[in-house]
């Protein structure tokens, strides 16, 4: 990392960083010592206990990195249960990069979440949703929450809208 920095690839460095973090996140993990063949089913799911210690390097590299700060956010809080992480990751993003809304966004949507806010959460997921570079994975969200409510209609047309994108994010 330190070399990537000092060589002026900064940016290089936090890619490496990134893909390894990807390559963790996307591989099967199993559960004991005893159970070698006995991944989890989905991958995505589990404990990942080194998945903020990976996201910090790579943000710590390029804390301009914004993806890196909002999927690892979301995957923290809604992927794998742990909405206290993400909040730190974010309050981080914040104060390396005041002026990106996008972070504010995703906490507020994490707290709303723990509290049982999910009105003002959907408000939230709506309202991002409508920007351009809104990222995929804020409309995979939210069309998640419209199929937990039963909102067939905006969630199909919502998958739709994800497709015709062709960004597998």
């Amino acid at each position: 990392d330190m070399g990537g920095m000092l060589l002026g690839m900064r940016r290089l460095a936090a890619d490496v960083a990134w893909v390894q973090l990807l390559q963790y996140y996307g591989s099967p993990e199993t559960h004991g010592e005893d159970a070698p063949g006995h991944a989890h089913a989905e991958l995505g799911v589990g404990r990942y206990p080194e998945f903020l210690a990976r996201a910090r390097r790579v943000v710590g590299i390029d804390s301009t990195f914004h993806y890196a700060y909002l999927y690892a956010a979301a995957s923290l809080a809604w992927n794998l249960d742990r909405p206290d992480e993400a909040l730190r990751l974010l309050a981080d993003g914040v104060s390396r990069n005041p002026k990106y809304w996008r972070f504010r966004m995703y906490a507020a949507a994490i707290l709303y979440r723990q509290r049982g806010r999910f009105d003002d959460m959907l408000k939230l997921l709506e309202n991002a949703a409508d920007y351009p570079d809104c990222p995929n994975m804020v409309r995979v969200l939210l069309a998640r929450v419209y199929e937990s409510r039963r909102l067939w209609g905006r969630a199909e047309a919502l998958w739709e809208q994800i497709r015709a994108s062709g960004d597998p994010d």
